[in-house]
């Protein structure tokens, strides 16, 4: 039997090969690592912009209220200018002063 022996240049050359790709997945890992950070920066960044915007639905929600109930407030205020104003025409009738109606006409 004949032995076949690989050339010391062609493994020096494998050698030289395997350093490069090794270099390059360092190199790789590395642009991996800066886009894992970043990426968590990012989703930090969204978190935040979520929880201020959850604030602010909340104050919109309590101003909701608020202006809900000052417009219950002023629809009761509003009925009872009506109703002043129904009961004034009822005493004008009664007192028969057609002027003064054509006047509480534009009321």
């Amino acid at each position: 039997m004949h032995k076949r022996t690989i050339p010391l240049e062609w493994c020096d050359e494998v050698l030289e090969f395997s350093g490069d790709v090794l270099e390059r997945c360092c190199e790789l890992l590395g642009i991996s690592s800066g886009v894992l950070q970043f990426s968590t920066d990012m989703l930090r960044i969204c978190s935040g912009l979520l929880e201020f915007s959850n604030d602010l639905l909340q104050m919109c929600n309590e101003l909701s209220g608020k202006c809900s109930g000052l417009l219950e407030i002023f629809s009761g205020v509003l009925q009872g200018w009506s109703g002043l104003l129904q009961f004034c025409k009822m005493v004008l009738r009664k007192r028969n002063y057609p002027q003064n109606l054509e006047i509480m006409k534009i009321y």
